[in-house]
């Protein structure tokens, strides 16, 4: 089972979707109170892929929301 969160979930063409938020993830906590926000519904596990500096991925930790954060970067170095 998975949980498609992409913009265009379901739709039965691909689209270019460029919806007026992306300009608040500029804002760190603005940002990741819309991803609580978006998230919180699933509970449970986690998993925060191409988490760059973990960032997003401690703060989820700390939230105690989850019962487990799981972090995945991939990088060639």
């Amino acid at each position: 089972m998975h949980l498609d969160l992409t913009l265009i979930a379901g739709a039965k063409e691909y689209v270019e979707a460029q919806p007026s938020r992306t300009e608040l993830f500029r804002y760190v906590l603005i940002c990741f109170k819309m991803a609580q926000e978006d998230f919180k519904p699933a509970g449970g596990i986690l998993v925060d892929v191409s988490c760059g500096s973990g960032l997003f991925s401690r703060k989820f930790a700390k939230s105690r929301t989850y019962s487990k954060v799981i972090t995945y970067l991939f990088s060639r170095n």
